[in-house]
């Protein structure tokens, strides 16, 4: 689904998926001027905290991430009358993003890119949620917002 409008705000994309359901906020954000090499200077690094662009650091878009997934999980517990967790994440297209595996594993957001196997991780690993729970959560968001079906 794409666009959901929230509050004051939207959310990019909600992803139902076996392993889970995912708010993600994409961001795109120019590259330096002047490329030394376009390998590093098209990479950016996730601590866990912030990201670490070649020429600045944000860590905006985790907030607005964070701020989404919590809107969507209350949302969605509303509707369904149970807690369902969303997990937070940001895409960031056009980059590279490089974190270390444990800052991979337990950072609070997801950071990723969407190019080839990015994503894949909404994928991968045992589900989570079994087909009759997605079908609800997808019919609930449907409901509330018709017209941010793909």
């Amino acid at each position: 689904m794409h666009d959901l409008p929230a509050e004051n705000f939207n959310i990019d994309h909600v992803v139902i998926a076996p392993r889970g359901i995912y708010a993600v906020e994409t961001k795109s954000f120019r590259k330096p001027s002047n490329p030394a090499s376009e390998r590093t200077d098209h990479q950016v690094h996730y601590d866990g905290e912030s990201l670490q662009f070649p020429d600045f650091s944000t860590s905006k878009p985790l907030g607005q991430a964070q701020q989404q997934a919590k809107w969507l999980q209350r949302y969605l517990r509303e509707a369904l009358g149970r807690e369902v967790t969303v997990t937070p994440a940001v895409a960031l297209p056009g980059w590279f993003v490089t974190s270390h595996d444990d800052v991979w594993r337990s950072a609070p957001v997801k950071v990723f890119s969407p190019m080839g196997d990015g994503a894949n991780f909404m994928a991968v690993d045992l589900p989570r949620l079994d087909a009759t729970t997605r079908q609800l959560i997808a019919t609930a968001l449907a409901q509330r917002f018709p017209l941010s079906l793909d």
